[in-house]
């Protein structure tokens, strides 16, 4: 007989606990009394190796069959979020392809309407052309007006080498609109000084 370990079960009956099966126990307890077969109370060194190795395996085994249900987790996961998000890059491509649309639409408008104001000074007489122009920097009681006149040219002053001034020109002079041309030194002095604060010299 080799060396071993005892058991702390001497002398005690050994009862199924309620609720658990019979056949099951007793195959438990025929095991049990392997690990002492002299009935010495000692566990035999061949035996508890048997059941050491067979715990182990068991360990493994378990161990095992958690990897898989990790695996199997995390791929089922995977799955949903690669679903979620399928489903919201349909979302996404379907508002940006709204979108899209609706900004085409609305910049087809805007360049037809665009086109369109282009035609029309395209087409404009010259009488038409001088009528928007005076209209421009008049008043609305039709007086041409210094101020306003300085404030659509002050931007424009090299504009004003293309202009080609033919004062003598009688034709022009008499084909000319009849308008008034206000005085500058019409405006009150606190006009003068709110524009000359936002136009130092």
């Amino acid at each position: 007989m080799g060396g071993g370990i005892s058991t702390c079960t001497a002398n005690k009956p050994i009862i199924c606990p309620e609720n658990y099966d019979e056949k099951s126990f007793e195959k438990i307890v025929t095991i049990y009394k392997r690990l002492d077969v002299n009935g010495n109370m000692i566990v035999e060194d061949n035996e508890l190796n048997k059941m050491s190795n067979l715990n182990i395996k068991r360990k493994k085994k378990n161990l095992l069959i958690k990897k898989k249900i990790a695996t199997n987790c995390y791929e089922k996961k995977k799955l949903e979020l690669d679903l979620e998000l399928k489903k919201s890059q349909e979302i996404l491509i379907e508002e940006h392809k709204k979108m899209l649309k609706l900004m085409e639409n609305v910049i087809e408008k805007d360049l037809l309407n665009l086109s369109n104001k282009i035609s029309e000074l395209d087409n404009l007489t010259l009488n038409e052309k001088r009528n928007l122009f005076i209209k421009k920097i008049s008043t609305k009681h039709d007086e041409i007006d210094f101020w306003k006149f300085f404030s659509y040219m002050k931007n424009k002053v090299n504009d004003m080498d293309n202009i080609v001034w033919t004062p003598n020109d009688k034709t022009r002079r008499k084909s000319s609109l009849l308008v008034k041309i206000k005085s500058p030194n019409t405006r009150s002095p606190e006009y003068v000084k709110k524009f000359e604060y936002y136009y130092p010299d």
